[in-house]
């Protein structure tokens, strides 16, 4: 209705109108999704209207069965919607969850009544170097801990090695040895774990790392959005069985669960 009536349209407060009629491709006429995804219209979320139209499409996804949500970049939503949101998912299934992509470190304020849990990439970013060699102990734990104290509680965390954004771990690692390591910390720390489907059967890319240590580009990750390999005779079945050992041990102990941890020192060798 609004590329044929444009601003008499009743919806033409939903999005940006630049000017009307619309063209097809750059420069359409209204604001859209950046890298040139004209198709993508932006929705105005300050718009009531719009914010009503989104809280019926998450009740109607839950009373189909649906027990939650995941938002890509919350960060960009204003936070007054994703409260109103929230409110919708937990009004109409108690236990129903709103979790979003927050690339910033400070996702206590998006936590604090507004998303179930965010995502922690400040946690990630604190693990790396050190698992690269890059980064001593003692620096690793005052990064782990500053991103527990933006945080906020450890449930509203969501902790990972990797995203469908990025490189997987092993592939930046080169070493199953490390990436093990990795991925058992990210399973036992604090947090609630993202795991990034494969991860649990070793599945990385034919990225070698260069010499240089470079890693490559957060949103370089096509090599490893690589299909699922169904073949067991594929799998790295001891990462397979950490997974299943470390998940079982989260569930039968709370303390891997909720609470304070503490890191405690220990001499570092060459």
């Amino acid at each position: 209705d609004v590329r044929l009536r444009g601003n008499e349209s009743p919806y033409a407060s939903w999005f940006f109108i630049e000017r009307h009629p619309f063209l097809e491709g750059e420069g359409p006429g209204y604001r859209h999704y950046q890298k040139g995804q004209w198709q993508e219209p932006l929705l105005n979320t300050d718009c009531e209207a719009v914010a009503d139209y989104l809280g019926r499409v998450l009740r109607q996804y839950l009373a189909l069965g649906v027990d939650g949500f995941r938002l890509d970049a919350a960060a960009d939503v204003p936070r007054e919607l994703l409260v109103h949101l929230r409110r919708v998912v937990e009004q109409e299934k108690r236990d129903a969850i709103l979790v979003g992509e927050v690339t910033t470190d400070n996702i206590g304020h998006f936590t604090a009544q507004a998303l179930t849990a965010a995502t922690d990439f400040s946690h990630q970013q604190a693990l790396l170097p050190w698992l690269l060699g890059k980064s001593s102990t003692e620096a690793t734990q005052a990064a782990l801990a500053r991103s527990a104290f933006f945080r906020g509680p450890a449930h509203a965390g969501l902790i990972f090695t990797a995203t469908h954004d990025q490189p997987r771990l092993a592939s930046i690692l080169g070493d199953a040895r490390r990436a093990r390591l990795g991925q058992l910390l990210m399973l036992c720390l604090l947090g609630v774990p993202a795991i990034y489907y494969g991860d649990e059967i070793g599945l990385r890319s034919d990225h070698v790392p260069s010499q240089s240590g470079a890693l490559r580009d957060f949103e370089d990750a096509w090599p490893d959005r690589a299909p699922m390999p169904w073949q067991r005779s594929q799998w790295d079945l001891e990462m397979l069985t950490l997974f299943q050992d470390a998940l079982r041990l989260r569930s039968e102990h709370p303390a891997l669960r909720r609470g304070t941890q503490e890191f405690l020192p220990f001499a570092e060798t060459p």
